[in-house]
């Protein structure tokens, strides 16, 4: 029983550093794209 609700703790906690990665990545995606504009 304990297993279980561990997992889905971790589950839970994957899926939001997942969202806030991906929130991550396109903002480096766009800093990336406005320094290649300016240089």
């Amino acid at each position: 029983m304990a297993m279980s609700y561990t997992l889905a703790l971790f589950l839970s906690i994957s899926i939001l550093n997942n969202k806030r990665i991906c929130i991550c990545l396109t903002l480096i995606e766009s800093a990336q794209n406005l320094t290649t504009q300016w240089l």
